[in-house]
């Protein structure tokens, strides 16, 4: 009998309440569009803000050192090895540094390619073994002979 009088009245004061519970639900999401209306009109505020004082160009002179073990704080004046706005990860830009990238970077790290500095035959065995091999696309022959110009040039065991 007393678990019947506890519940009774549990139910009373949840139907008292439950008029405020939904006036007061729907105030707080009302609340919350204004706030996200708010939110989006100060989001778009800043974009335009940005975009209104970009100069057009991209500013490669303050590469970015955070992700730089390297660089130590007296010479974080000093430019890093790695630039974020690089697009090609430092290939050197000599002819065939776009193929390579497009090629090479579609199954890999161009890290692997730029660490590599093996002699010229063992370039073009890697090329071929990667074609034959691991399904690189086909290559004709003008784009392969640039390919492995490229690599020989830029990372055979006799360069930098």
């Amino acid at each position: 009998m007393r678990h019947i009088i506890i519940f009774a009245v549990v139910t009373t004061l949840l139907a008292a309440c439950a008029p405020d519970a939904i006036t007061n639900s729907g105030q707080q999401a009302a609340q919350s569009q204004s706030e996200k209306s708010e939110l989006q009109q100060r989001r778009e505020a800043r974009i335009k803000q940005m975009a209104d004082n970009w100069p057009g160009t991209v500013n490669l002179k303050d590469p970015f050192n955070a992700l730089d073990p390297m660089i130590k704080p007296s010479s974080v004046g000093r430019g890093s090895v790695f630039d974020a706005n690089d697009d090609y990860w430092g290939l050197p830009r000599t002819p065939g540094y776009e193929e390579v990238a497009t090629y090479c970077a579609s199954c890999h790290s161009l890290a692997i390619v730029m660490q590599q500095h093996v002699t010229p035959e063992r370039w073009q065995y890697l090329l071929t073994w990667m074609l034959e091999k691991q399904n690189m696309p086909p290559l004709d022959p003008e784009e392969h002979a640039l390919v492995l110009k490229y690599l020989t040039t830029n990372f055979s065991s006799g360069s930098k």
